[in-house]
């Protein structure tokens, strides 16, 4: 794997192509959820960082950035996870 990370770090087509999958995956995401969720709107911070991604630059700059600093990253990683928690932990209405 060690080899295609190079090659892919090295190639902006093929990290215009890693940004695009994820954004994929997000918006599929995004659906399934809504669809299962009808009137429920704790999505909408995700949908915003989905709207960001559109603009390759902003989001190769952003994911420079977590590369770059590993603090923010597992910074971001436990905020989602604590997130994750109290939603599931939260009874429902």
């Amino acid at each position: 794997m060690t080899p295609f990370y190079m090659a892919m770090a090295r190639s902006g087509n093929a990290r215009k192509l890693y940004v695009q999958v994820w954004l994929i995956c997000l918006l599929l995401f995004h659906y399934v959820y809504a669809c299962g969720h009808m009137g429920e709107f704790g999505i909408l911070l995700s949908t915003g960082v989905c709207a960001a991604m559109f603009s390759f630059r902003w989001t190769d700059n952003w994911l420079r950035r977590l590369l770059d600093r590993p603090g923010a990253f597992v910074t971001l990683a436990s905020v989602a996870l604590v997130i994750g928690f109290v939603r599931i932990c939260t009874p429902w209405r």
